[in-house]
């Protein structure tokens, strides 16, 4: 028989036997070797058709499975002839036939024990194998077992009421075989099988598929082998909030161009993005999340895409990696003396492996490391107790400094570390999980009905399930309780509990639904299911036993640092426990009350071989604080506050207790607070929350203290502190008002805070916003369109105020939503965004690329026809600018570093053009079409190597020069209308003495002139109405400006000579000043004489530190400040009457 027919048929056939009795549970023929699938089911199903039906399905899925072999004769079987593989082949058969459910059962469907099992009853050398023949039987052996575990742990579960169901749809379970051989094929495609190496590496990435893509539906009222469900099927996306690193762009008004500012390099915004564009940004990754927010999945997910390696293509560099999960938690031992041992990279297959980590060659990880294929992934600092984290630390360093090659993702909740914290943080990108968004709630309640629903047949069950989701979703979209309850994965998957077992009946708040949970898991299912629990003896305690025993060992781990344990351990206390309890059978033993808690209720679980855990650490929390509780232990809980790993656990006390016991605890945190000041905002922050926990409010008297604390954290000094004051809820929302202070990073995570807290009074504080226009604050209102139900209502309230914007990535979808928008510029290009939003803005009359993808053109701009100001600025793909004939109402016009434009003939077609900046042309030698543009009075050149044609452009009124090569300005004579003149980077030019010859100029900017330093030719422009003095470093005397009464628009910018600007008070006039980077100026007291200025900027002023002279500016509209002293004093009351902008 050829070798492909015997692996199809009767290899095929072993497999497909093996599987079948793993499904059917039927060991009755496990001594019958040469029994067939049709006989297995003949001994299990009476259907006849259903014994058809299943006997073609599992016949296929074995063919499937013994053709996918055939690659590993043909390599690893090279050396050997057809006849000698085919009879290893039915070697092989004759083993697998003897794999039954029972064995399958015993190994606890491990791959590897499997293997030695059925080599041990069927060693090599019982079929007179040569070595090569050995290594190819029990390599095949071994890949088989793989196979059949793999396989097995996906069929749906066997319900001989439901056989014809499952059945009757024809490719289910073939289906789910053949996924798994693709994937398997795929992985082996991409090894060189010659390799041991590479074969140990194909191993380790099916045993973490196998391990990690699954999830629990805790309480779902399932066996326990069906409460998992594949990660992923079931994982949502989650938005990540993050830092980026941006540039600075400065709006320039008399040209109506944003153009990069070279003194600023760039500003740090929050920007609110999913996992993919993170992990691409940095190799080394904070992740930071509340309870629940699904840390813990994000990284099974990780770890699942890079041993498939089949990461999307925004990470398509991560394909090669091979993943390496740390759960700090298994490292840490409860008793004395008992140090961590954190583990070494010849410890990490093992974590996730341990029964082929024996087979790793020797060095493979630290390869996998010093080569950059690895993903380090170390799940939960929070979980490691305050002493031991520095080692954390020191290990954590060790690694990234001996491997920096390698990428590192590592996850905290938020109080627990910091990027400060962390070492490499020069590196290190933090980020945090934002909670989820209600599109994000509705696509997780779909998916996790979804996973159920691989596991019922029964049309009706079906039905149900359906109604359900249906029912949770319209019932969170129109319950405000709910929506602040589904915020994260953890809650989201209580409700669907809840909602399914509870016929629709939801609980309305946080404590409710913990303590809903926890009586469903402990107690009411298996009840209500009418399930016999016959099996287990410590069934027979009653719930409040059951209760009290978990809440206590649930405080013993609090205590204790603890948030896993081995299996004795816990065994031993819980008899230590049920012998001191009333009325407790004689003779229960702590393993039987364990094993329940583990295998009918859910409540506990085993995360790897002798260890226990609660299901969610939430639920170990919870339960602590039910014993805390009980016990008024309120004292401990008090000395415990300012521990991250406690935090939780406080919460869930004060929403736990009764009104005196929560007040006591709120009390004593405060007194705790006045006395330690070291740990002191952490715990007014915490009795701030604390309020957030109740349904009823405190005594007045606790809540002037908190509110008296509170005053003292004021200003807020970081993003953690304004996260930290947000989680008070209402309470916090005068705390979160606009200061002066606060830098443009806090302001807007106080913009952020208050849409999160979201009601009214919060949404009256987020109006003081919009009169801050710092970038970073707009984009905070902006994406809070995805805080809010009703965008239009919001956007009107909060975003009519933005005129002008800088897109972000973050900010494109939201722009139908900025209807005042009148002036958009692009310096990022989310992909697959399509233009034509930009269609949807009725008032948008200025548009500006700094960016325009290869996918895109310019095809755009004929449906924007209304536009008058157009920018195009370092685009590579543009060489053709015939479409700017279909702009006819364009006025203003940018180009601007375009390497492939060579003409501008189409400018001729723009009738009512008045304002050009041409810059960076390379391609364009002939300028002759300026002398045909009759409207032409605005015109910028930079670089230019001529401006003699200058002379036929009489009409010009305004006018800017940018790194003139020639020398001379005598052309300028022969503009007799120009009014506005810009002179920049012109580094040889020291006289001024052909502007005396303009005595028409209103206007004048004198920027980047190195070698000026006197400035007395001013004096003979008395018309001047508008200066700006930039990058003058020579300059010291200012003056000549005295002779400027008319002047009412000043700038003065980096001018680090000139010390007093006394010569203010000779310019009564001046409505605009701009004061920027002047370094020896101290006093601005002047200030006070300029009793009609509305526009103030002040920057890089450090040694002012007094802005009392502010208070006498009535008529002042808008101030934008930044870097002054570290003390500057800022008369508060200001504020309510101007418009804000921060800088840096």
């Amino acid at each position: 028989m050829p070798l492909l027919e015997t692996l199809m048929v009767d290899v095929g056939g072993s497999i497909a036997k093996a599987l079948l009795t793993r499904w059917l549970g039927s060991n009755s023929i496990v001594s019958d070797a040469t029994s067939s699938v049709a006989d297995v089911l003949k001994g299990s199903i009476t259907d006849r058709l259903a014994q058809q039906r299943a006997r073609h399905q599992f016949e296929a899925i074995g063919e499937k499975v013994g053709e996918s072999l055939f690659p590993l004769f043909e390599t690893e079987g090279a050396a050997l002839d057809e006849e000698s593989r085919t009879a290893i082949a039915m070697a092989v058969a004759e083993t697998l036939n003897t794999a039954s459910s029972a064995l399958l059962a015993k190994h606890n469907l491990e791959p590897v024990e499997i293997a030695c099992q059925l080599l041990k009853d069927h060693p090599a050398h019982s079929y007179h194998f040569s070595s090569t023949e050995e290594h190819l039987y029990e390599q095949i052996i071994s890949e088989s077992c793989q196979y059949i575990v793999d396989i097995a742990s996906q069929l749906p579960r066997f319900n001989e009421r439901m056989l014809a169901e499952i059945l009757g749809r024809e490719r289910q379970l073939i289906n789910i075989a053949e996924n798994i051989v693709q994937e398997v094929t795929r992985l082996r495609e991409q090894q060189d099988p010659q390799r041991v190496a590479a074969r140990f590496e194909l191993d380790y990435r099916r045993a973490v598929i196998r391990k990690l893509d699954e999830l629990e539906l805790f309480g779902s009222g399932m066996s326990v082998t069906a409460r998992k469900y594949s990660l992923s099927l079931a994982y949502v996306a989650l938005s990540l909030e993050h830092d980026v690193v941006k540039p600075l762009q400065e709006y320039e008004e008399r040209s109506h161009l944003t153009i990069p500012d070279s003194s600023r390099k760039s500003r740090v915004v929050r920007e609110v993005t999913g996992l993919l564009q993170v992990l691409a940004e940095s190799p080394y990754l904070l992740l930071r999340g509340d309870a629940g927010s699904g840390k813990t999945t994000l990284m099974q997910w990780i770890a699942v895409q890079s041993a498939l390696q089949c990461f999307p293509q925004e990470l398509a560099p991560w394909n090669g990696t091979v993943p390496f999960l740390i759960r700090l938690r298994q490292h840490i031992h409860v008793g004395e003396n008992c140090e961590p041992r954190w583990p070494v990279p010849e410890d990490f297959p093992g974590l996730v492996a341990p029964i082929i980590a024996g087979s790793m060659p020797q060095g493979w990880v630290h390869q996998q490391l010093q080569e950059g294929h690895a993903i380090v992934l170390v799940d939960g600092i929070d979980e490691v107790p305050i002493p031991l984290r520095e080692s954390i630390y020191v290990w954590l360093g060790d690694l990234i400094a001996s491997y920096p090659l390698a990428r590192f993702v590592v996850t905290a909740r938020p109080y627990a570390a910091n990027k400060d914290d962390l070492p490499a943080r020069e590196r290190l990108k933090e980020a945090q999980v934002l909670p989820m968004s209600p599109s994000a709630t509705e696509e997780f309640i779909t998916q996790w009905h979804r996973a159920i629903e691989a596991n019922l047949q029964d049309l009706q069950d079906l039905q149900d399930l359906q109604e359900s989701a249906n029912y949770l979703i319209a019932g969170i979209r129109s319950s405000r309780a709910l929506q602040q309850l589904a915020t994260n994965p953890l809650l989201c998957a209580m409700l669907c509990v809840l909602n399914r077992e509870r016929h629709q009946h939801l609980p309305s708040n946080r404590i409710a639904l913990y303590e809903a949970c926890c009586e469903l898991l402990i107690e009411r299912r298996d009840q209500e299911r009418r399930i016999s629990l016959l099996d287990y003896p410590a069934a027979t305690l009653s719930y409040e036993q059951k209760s009290l025993l978990l809440s206590d060992l649930a405080y013993w781990m609090v205590r204790n640092g603890q948030t896993e344990v081995p299996d004795d351990t816990v065994d031993e206390w819980m008899t230590r426990h049920l012998s001191r309890m009333v009325g407790v059978p004689n003779g229960l033993k702590g393993t039987d009350a364990r094993l329940l808690f583990m295998e009918r209720s859910g409540i506990l679980r085993e995360p790897m071989s002798g260890a226990v855990d609660f299901t969610h650490r939430t639920f170990q929390e919870f339960l602590a604080a039910k014993a805390i509780v009980d016990e008024n232990d309120i004292p401990l809980l008090v000395e415990h506050a300012h521990d991250d790993q406690w935090r939780e656990v406080v919460l869930l006390t004060v929403g736990l207790a009764s009104r005196k016991v929560r007040e006591n605890l709120v009390e004593r945190l405060l007194k705790r607070g006045e006395v330690r000041k070291r740990i002191r905002a952490q715990l007014y922050l915490l009795a701030a929350a604390c309020t957030q926990s109740v349904h009823e409010e405190m005594n007045m008297g606790i809540q002037s203290r908190i509110d008296r604390g509170l005053a003292t954290l004021i200003p807020l000094k970081s993003v953690g502190q304004v996260e930290a004051m947000a989680a008070a809820g209402t309470f916090a929302v005068p705390y979160l008002a606009p200061r002066f202070e606060y830098s443009p990073s806090v302001a807007a995570a106080c913009v952020r805070a208050l849409l999160r807290i979201g009601n009214e009074s919060a949404f009256n504080i987020l109006e003081k916003y919009t009169s801050d226009n710092t970038a970073d604050v707009i984009d905070a209102l902006i994406q809070g369109l995805r805080e809010v139900g009703d965008k239009s209502v919001y956007s009107q309230r909060f975003l009519s105020h933005i005129k002008h914007l800088s897109i972000s990535i973050e900010t494109f979808q939201f722009l139908p939503f900025i209807l005042e928008l009148n002036s958009l510029a692009f310096w990022e290009f989310p992909k697959e965004s399509d233009l034509s939003i930009l269609e949807r803005l009725p008032k948008l009359t200025s548009l500006e690329f700094h960016i325009l993808p290869e996918e895109h053109d310019l095809s755009i701009l004929e449906r924007l026809p209304k536009l008058t100001s157009l920018v195009l600025h370092e685009l590579s793909n543009v060489s053709d600018l015939s479409i700017l004939e279909r702009l006819p109402k364009l006025t203003s016009l940018g180009l601007m570093d375009l390497p492939n434009v060579s003409d501008l003939s189409v400018l001729e077609l723009l009738p009512e053009l008045s304002s050009l900046v041409l810059m960076d042309l390379p391609k364009v030698s002939d300028l002759s079409v300026l002398e045909k543009l009759p409207r032409l009075t605005s015109l910028a050149l930079y670089n230019p190597t001529t401006v003699s044609m200058l002379k036929q452009l009489r009409g010009l009124t305004s006018l800017t020069l940018y790194n003139l090569l020639e020398g001379d300005l005598s052309v300028l004579e022969s503009l007799p209308k120009l009014t506005s003149l810009a002179l920049m980077d012109l580094p040889k030019m020291s006289d001024l003495s052909a502007l005396e010859k303009l005595p028409g100029l209103t206007a004048l900017r004198l920027y980047d002139l190195p070698e000026m330093s006197d400035l007395s030719a001013l004096e003979k422009l008395p018309g001047l109405t508008a200066l700006r003095l930039r990058d003058l470093p020579e300059v010291s005397d200012l003056s000549a400006l005295e002779k400027l009464p008319k002047l009412t628009s000043l700038a003065l910018y980096n001018l680090p000579k000139v010390s007093n600007l006394a010569v203010l008070e000779q310019l009564p006039n001046l409505t605009s000043l701009d004061v920027w980077n002047l370094p020896k100026v101290s006093d601005l007291a002047v200030l006070e004489r300029l009793p009609r200025l509305t526009s103030l900027e002040l920057r890089n002023l450090p040694k002012v530190s007094d802005l009392s002279s502010l208070t006498s500016l009535e008529s002042l509209k808008s101030i934008s400040i930044g870097r002054m002293a570290a003390r500057c004093v800022f008369p508060e009351h200001v504020l309510a009457r101007v418009i804000i902008q921060r800088f840096r």
